[in-house]
């Protein structure tokens, strides 16, 4: 769904009872603020792997005797922004097999699991775990193991944050559905915080924030395969990132 950066900051300011019905457009100095608060909360969406705007499958070349990749722009797996997490990985056999190249799903590695690992530098034809660190801000470092000696491929899926923004103006935003009420009504409850003695935003707006932000995350929930504790007996469940999982 597409809306232009005025509208949605239009809509955020009449949302917080701030601009009034014979305001028909922002002034320069509104728009900037909400266009501070659009990319300050979108930052902060990035960070929850709930309210990502969807997850990508991206290959990358590996290199023969290689374990480690910087992940992030400029780094061997380039791309612009190191993602936060890396949900799944798989690798593509390229070398030996015939197209379409079969993927073999790679193992999520805790910190417990990737410092237990003893023999970090073994090779073998294709890597079967990986960790993933966010070491050299603003990169992150890929390791794998066992290290691969073939060249093939690997299939990395990483969440896509929504895009910040660099000026305001009649540009289109296109969100997938239900983000626009989620921003906007969110960004309309910030303004409101920022002006408590003009806004008169009623309490369906501070609703639909809240049930439509809720209604995103339900929507984009991914839930690893895991085992729970209590149904394994004296086995252990394990739990790769974090406790969006739980």
């Amino acid at each position: 769904m597409g809306i232009s950066i005025t509208q949605l900051f239009y809509g955020a300011f009449r949302d917080a009872g701030i601009v009034k019905t014979e305001q028909t457009i922002l002034s320069p100095d509104q728009n900037e603020e909400c266009r501070q608060l659009y990319n300050r909360f979108v930052d902060q969406l990035a960070a929850d792997g709930f309210t990502v705007s969807h997850v990508a499958r991206m290959l990358f070349p590996l290199v023969s005797n290689q374990g480690d990749y910087l992940v992030g722009p400029g780094g061997d797996f380039d791309m612009p922004v190191a993602p936060n997490q890396i949900e799944r990985a798989g690798v593509l056999v390229t070398v030996t097999a015939n197209a379409p190249y079969p993927e073999y799903r790679m193992q999520p590695l805790t910190l417990d699991e990737w410092q237990g690992w003893t023999l970090k530098t073994q090779t073998i034809s294709y890597p079967r775990c990986f960790y993933y660190e966010r070491s050299q801000p603003p990169l992150g470092t890929l390791h794998l193991v066992f290290v691969p000696t073939d060249a093939n491929q690997i299939a990395l899926y990483l969440e896509q944050p929504l895009s910040q923004i660099d000026a305001t103006g009649d540009a289109e935003l296109t969100y997938p559905n239900g983000y626009q009420m989620m921003i906007e009504s969110n960004l309309a409850v910030q303004l409101a915080a920022r002006y408590p003695n003009e806004q008169q935003m009623s309490e369906d707006t501070r609703a639909n924030a809240i049930r439509s932000l809720a209604l995103i995350k339900m929507n984009n929930d991914r839930p690893l395969k895991r085992e729970l504790d209590w149904a394994v007996g004296d086995r252990r469940s394990n739990v790769y990132l974090g406790n969006r999982y739980q």
